[in-house]
């Protein structure tokens, strides 16, 4: 609990006296803690204004610890951050923090930091830190070199815990508490075998996770159960436990285009990560009800380089049937709430449910792609070009100096992917001009004459890097857990 007696800040900042900061200079000795107070109105109530403490734990070999925070009712678009005093940020919160929490034992590196409160109307925000016995140790981000290893994980073709996605979990609520309650196991193990971040978009390791929850219920509103990407695996798994059904069909369109506007475009209330790979996995033990205008949602999805990937729990022929022949999502229908499945055919095979290679002139059938399964695609050279994801935005000849929209809002491949190409119909040697926008040292086109590896190709070019190869070319893309860009475009000449 809170100890001491707070008093108001003298200074206002120009803004409504009636909103007031308390306790701006506050250290260890005198209170025995650190009080975390957002800005009160006269009456008591939270009010919208930023706030800054400077706190100091009273001993230069010791830093603050033991994080408590509350946000009543909830956080809205309040705020806590705290900066250790070399300007690192230490915590970036917007959820309740208590010793469940995994920055409650965390120790700041430093004997002062920065408290900024970001105050929102009608939100209450008190929190405490208290003294540690020493200072924390400074971590270093990895690099985007840098290899993470995670042990295997039993049945499942790669640790999920390699996995850097965007993923929100919208659950339909509409059927029986029964198959809610088993869906919810599904989502809170899924979300228990990721690594994860509950850090902003700037600050997100680039190699872990960040989840958000949802609910579909019949009324269309975008009804998240906490801010998005600010939910850990447990507060995820705590959330499900809460949730309740209801005995009608579920308006999925209203609270999906909802949901991809405010979380998954990259300049939003709550931004998406640029090249992050964005998921929605709605689970569902029924139809919705508003099923053509659910049918028509591509664009919404692909405007914002959303992949939707539906989780049918015990559903019936009727509904699987509707899940399954729409085209521009991935289903998957189960009558468990094992995961393997869903990890090994989806979130850890990019093949499966990412865009599909486009090969151009379509009119010449000896240009023509063709998907022999597995990754595999067998291409005609009469003229043919390769681009991939289907959504290329980058320069197809030295005309474009860029990608059109290199913001990483669309136009991106995803991870866990393996494309073979090889190139037929020819007698002599073949010239190939590729553009290409790949993870540094993480993903890669390799061009192989036979088995032998002849060129590796990495990183960014927007200029073109040309070369002959023989009658037995085959260029191989592979994209590995982490970051997503802007793909490829292959010309044969």
């Amino acid at each position: 609990m809170i100890t001491g007696t707070l008093f108001p800040a003298s200074q206002d900042n120009g803004e409504s006296a009636d909103c007031s900061c308390y306790e701006e200079y506050q250290s260890i000795t005198d209170f025995g803690s650190i009080s975390i107070v957002g800005p009160l109105d006269s009456d008591g109530y939270g009010c919208e204004k930023t706030c800054t403490i400077y706190a100091s734990s009273g001993d230069s070999t010791k830093g603050l610890t033991n994080l408590w925070l509350a946000f009543t009712p909830n956080a809205g678009s309040s705020s806590v951050v705290i900066k250790n005093d070399d300007g690192s940020t230490f915590v970036k919160s917007s959820q309740n923090s208590d010793s469940s929490s995994p920055e409650y034992n965390k120790i700041t590196t430093t004997e002062n930091i920065t408290i900024t409160i970001n105050g929102d109307t009608g939100v209450t925000i008190m929190g405490e830190m208290i003294a540690a016995d020493t200072l924390g140790t400074t971590t270093t981000t990895p690099s985007t070199t840098t290899t993470t290893t995670f042990p295997p994980s039993p049945g499942l073709r790669e640790n999920p815990k390699t996995m850097a996605h965007d993923i929100m979990f919208a659950i339909d609520v509409c059927g029986t508490n029964n198959k809610l309650k088993e869906m919810g196991k599904i989502a809170s193990d899924i979300a228990g075998k990721l690594s994860v971040s509950v850090l902003d978009s700037t600050e997100a390791p680039i190699y872990q996770s960040r989840l958000a929850l949802t609910r579909l219920t019949p009324f269309g509103n975008f009804a998240p159960l906490a801010p998005p990407w600010t939910l850990t695996s447990d507060g995820l798994s705590k959330s499900v436990l809460h949730l309740q059904a209801f005995p009608r069909k579920c308006n999925f369109t209203s609270t999906l285009k909802s949901a991809i506007d405010t979380s998954f475009n990259i300049a939003g209330n709550y931004p998406s990560r640029p090249n992050a790979q964005r998921t929605i996995l709605l689970l569902t033990s029924g139809l919705p009800s508003d099923e053509d205008n659910f049918k028509d949602m591509e664009s919404d999805f692909s405007g914002d380089d959303v992949h939707l990937v539906v989780v049918g729990y015990t559903l019936t022929d009727k509904a699987a049937k509707f899940y399954n022949s729409t085209t521009w999502l991935s289903f998957y229908s189960t009558n468990t709430v094992s995961t393997n499945d869903i990890f090994n055919n989806y979130l850890l095979d990019g093949n499966k449910y990412c865009s599909f290679t486009v090969c151009s002139p379509k009119s010449d059938k000896n240009a023509q792609c063709k998907d022999l399964s597995d990754g595999r695609v067998s291409c005609g050279v009469n003229g043919t070009s390769v681009s991939f994801p289907s959504n290329y935005m980058g320069p197809q000849d030295k005309g474009q100096s860029d990608w059109k929209a290199n913001n990483g809002q669309i136009g991106r491949y995803c991870n866990f992917q393996n494309i073979e190409y090889s190139f037929s119909e020819h007698l002599s040697n073949i010239t190939f001009t590729i553009y290409y926008d790949l993870e540094v040292e993480r993903d890669f086109l390799k061009v192989y004459d036979g088995k032998k590896e002849i060129i590796s190709l990495t990183g960014k070019d927007v200029s073109g890097t040309k070369f002959t190869a023989s009658i037995n070319t085959r260029i191989v893309f592979t994209s590995d857990s982490r970051e997503v860009f802007g793909g490829y475009y292959i010309k044969v000449n």
